[in-house]
């Protein structure tokens, strides 16, 4: 009797075990699953700050390319009138 209740308890210690490693894997493979999800978001997020930052640089860029031909028009006119 006391070696099967030896047994038993030794059974019963090994399936606990095999029950913790196996929700340990399934914790860690959903946790892959998650930070897998949130870099995706970060990395998207981040391309589309990069975008809109880029195609503001454009428009601000033409903004003071026409500002100075602007002011060379206006700089060759007033140059052109005191000679």
């Amino acid at each position: 009797m006391g070696s099967t209740l030896s047994r038993l308890e030794y059974e019963t210690e090994k399936i606990e075990q095999e029950a913790k490693n196996t929700e340990v894997t399934m914790s860690s493979e959903a946790t892959e699953k998650v930070n897998k999800q949130i870099k995706m978001r970060r990395e998207a997020r981040i391309k589309k700050i990069k975008e809109s930052l880029k195609s503001r640089m454009t428009k601000l860029t033409k903004i003071v390319e026409e500002k100075e031909k602007k002011i060379e028009t206006n700089t060759k006119k007033i140059v052109g009138k005191t000679k």
